[in-house]
């Protein structure tokens, strides 16, 4: 027997950010492990060449909160993180 299925009527998102942000999200604990990771997204992000503000959210706490937050303020510049 088949099995029918409403279309949905909404087949897209309400867009959240303004057309000059550039968002990134890191979800996740800091830890040692992940360390090297944040380091490399932040300085790809810092060279990419746009007019766009960037925001960096970085969700998530951990052992290497404190060491990653000195390291990313090389950044602050052209990065805001969140």
């Amino acid at each position: 027997m088949p099995i029918f299925l409403k279309v949905p009527k909404n087949l897209t998102c309400n867009k959240k950010t303004a057309d000059d942000e550039i968002n990134l999200v890191w979800l996740g604990r800091l830890t040692e492990s992940k360390e090297q990771t944040i380091y490399n997204i932040a300085e790809n992000f810092y060279k990419y060449p746009t007019k766009k503000k960037k925001f960096f959210h970085i969700i998530g706490n951990g052992p290497a909160e404190d060491r990653i937050k000195n390291f990313l303020k090389k950044y602050d510049d052209t990065i805001l993180f969140v």
